[in-house]
């Protein structure tokens, strides 16, 4: 949580991955490092943020309207806030925008249709209209894929909200994650 005791969006995928990590972060205040493949991450996030102010069609691989660029959202009734990569509207219609680093999936991975669904709560809050879709561009192979948001992934964002305010709040260490999981985890070292 942050000062003002908001949860981030990509605490929401931490805490999915392996709840431990919102114990680690927010009970003993041991906040993660950023790791050789984070890094890489963020600077292909950075080259296509870059190239896509650039673009002189706004959303022209979505069919858009307009698109706002790294839009800061927040929900006061969740305690939750984010930044969207971008939003685009189309048809009247809003729709969140996300970038992904790799291939593209057969199908989205779980974390990304949450993730998805976390954006599109924060800007029913601001806008007061319902968000029922989004877009994932793979950026290995340049894939732009239209997703449906549903009600049952609004419903885990908020179930994954109240079960990590309920850790923080407790302050009790949750059950491990597979073990699989923690090979490329940075609190591996500490866990018990």
């Amino acid at each position: 949580m942050d000062r003002h005791g908001y949860l981030s969006v990509g605490d929401l995928m931490n805490h999915r991955y392996c709840a431990r990590i919102t114990w680690f972060a927010y009970v003993l205040g041991m906040k993660q490092r950023g790791t050789v493949k984070t890094e890489h991450g963020r600077e292909q996030h950075d080259r296509w943020a870059a190239r896509e102010q650039n673009r002189w069609r706004e959303g022209a691989s979505v069919r858009a309207r307009s698109k706002l660029m790294s839009a800061e959202l927040s929900s006061e009734r969740l305690r939750l806030r984010g930044k969207v990569d971008a939003l685009v509207a189309a048809d009247g219609d809003l729709a969140v925008y996300e970038v992904k680093m790799g291939e593209p999936p057969a199908r989205p991975w779980p974390e990304q249709l949450v993730q998805l669904a976390a954006y599109a709560l924060l800007l029913e809050e601001r806008h007061g209209r319902l968000v029922n879709r989004g877009y994932l561009h793979y950026l290995g192979g340049d894939v732009v894929r239209e997703v449906a948001i549903r009600e049952a992934d609004k419903r885990i964002v908020r179930n994954l909200v109240a079960d990590m305010q309920a850790v923080v709040g407790t302050e009790d260490m949750p059950g491990r994650a597979p073990a699989t999981k923690c090979l490329d985890c940075v609190y591996r070292k500490v866990c018990v």
